[in-house]
């Protein structure tokens, strides 16, 4: 019976790991690890990084006095993405690729690639006698990619690998020598595009005031910068921590400039008139475009009117989205303070949305919104004063009466508020599908919180 047991056991196990092969696709939907909280350590804090369809294909070559040909390799990833639960409560896509219309991909693109030609060293030791590694000739390319940063998780990242370091440097022992590095004659990356928001939590006054330059990214957050990595080609260069920094560097002075006017054009308060901006010359450069190459500018200024007409519709609806939105939470924040435990707790709670794709998905959540506002103000100014009356009479009913008038008025106001929020961003996504489809793909997951 014992063997049976263990055979049935063996079994159950093995069809665990045979099971349904589309449950791989799966990590790509649960952003959240299943992990057990220890002593040590809190679960629900974490990095998670995911991939998937990796295509390697190596070619080696026998060592020979004809050639120095050592292997090629042609790697493909094609879709990946950073997720981190440092930031909030719920996690947030850091990294992922950027879907936009302009920039279509091809289904034999990967997010990233790269072809690395490996060929054996002249010698077998460097002249202060290390072993020498292959040299590499690699070309490096990316689709367009998105960034959601936000600084309580860059400071994590940062302090995480300070920490690594100095223990590093504080650990003895017995040291074991390195295995060789790679030496590149030549390694290439192409340019692309990156999309990259930014929330800051906090400002450094103090190393504000002695002239931090990097302290005024933590002034105002930034949304919807675009900027474009220029192609960089580093020459022998050994190590591929080497190649990280250089590559980091490069992209860093020219970004400081070439395109540093953009991290002030696309802050939170200018961020729709450099929007506007935008259309205002696509509605002048497409009609000259246009006249270029027909002689013509009547449907040039066509486009040109239906694309900063769009803008403007978009922009407008997107600003009184958000302004309601503030005002909606301002007033729930304000009405959770002034309920008391006897209150129902659901009420107490911040409620997470998904955006609405179109109008079709408004109107049930819009009276949901203005029906939990009057019941709230009715259970203040009726319920508990009635309830009260009958414990306490008069006085303890008018007293009742004066402490509900805050949540009489914030909670009607608060349901309104967040049902044309609400309805707004409905009309938006409506509007724009392809910038709504362009959020869904990149899993924004910047949900409305009211």
């Amino acid at each position: 019976s014992t063997s049976r047991m263990n055979e049935n056991h063996a079994t159950g196990l093995m069809n665990e790991l045979l099971e349904d092969n589309d449950k791989s696709g799966s990590i790509f939907t649960d952003l959240r690890l299943d992990a057990r909280d220890t002593e040590c350590r809190r679960s629900q804090r974490y990095f998670q990084f995911s991939f998937s369809g990796l295509k390697v294909r190596l070619d080696s070559f026998a060592e020979t006095d004809e050639h120095y040909l050592a292997s090629c390799m042609d790697l493909t990833l094609s879709d990946m993405f950073l997720v981190e639960a440092i930031s909030g409560d719920s996690p947030v896509k850091l990294l992922g690729e950027w879907v936009n219309e302009e920039q279509p991909r091809d289904t034999n693109d990967g997010l990233m690639m790269m072809k690395m030609v490996s060929m054996h060293s002249d010698e077998m030791f460097s002249s202060d006698g290390e072993l020498m590694g292959n040299e590499c000739r690699a070309t490096l390319e990316f689709l367009p990619i998105r960034f959601f940063m936000h600084q309580v998780a860059l400071r994590f990242v940062r302090s995480f690998f300070r920490y690594e370091n100095e223990n590093a440097v504080k650990e003895g022992g017995e040291s074991y020598p390195a295995p060789p590095e790679v030496f590149f004659p030549v390694f290439k990356v192409k340019p692309f595009d990156i999309k990259v928001d930014y929330k800051p939590k906090h400002v450094d006054t103090s190393a504000l005031k002695d002239g931090s330059l990097v302290e005024l990214l933590n002034v105002l957050p930034l949304e919807d910068m675009i900027l474009r990595l220029s192609e960089v080609e580093l020459r022998n260069i050994t190590g591929w921590g080497s190649i990280i920094s250089e590559l980091a560097c490069n992209w860093l002075q020219d970004v400081s400039s070439t395109q540093m006017h953009k991290f002030l054009t696309r802050t939170t308060p200018l961020h729709p008139f450099a929007t506007v901006g935008d259309g205002m010359k696509q509605f002048l450069m497409i009609p000259l475009e246009e006249y270029k190459h027909k002689g013509s500018v009547k449907k040039g200024l066509r486009k040109g009117t239906k694309k900063l007409a769009s803008v403007l519709a978009y922009e407008t609806l997107s600003v009184g989205a958000k302004l309601t939105g503030f005002a909606a939470k301002s007033l729930g924040r304000r009405n959770r303070r002034n309920l008391t435990k006897v209150d129902n707790l659901s009420s107490q709670r911040q409620r997470s949305l998904p955006l609405p794709r179109s109008m079709g998905e408004v109107s049930d959540h819009a009276i949901e919104s203005l029906t939990r506002g009057l019941k709230e103000a009715n259970a203040k100014m009726i319920i508990i004063p009635y309830r009260e009356y009958q414990q306490s009479g008069a006085g303890g009913a008018m007293k009742s009466v004066v402490r509900g008038l805050p949540v009489a008025v914030c909670a009607p106001l608060s349901g309104a508020a967040e049902a044309v929020s609400y309805g707004l961003y409905g009309v938006r996504n409506q509007l724009r599908p392809d910038l709504r489809e362009e959020e869904e793909a990149s899993k924004r997951l910047h949900d409305l919180n009211f």
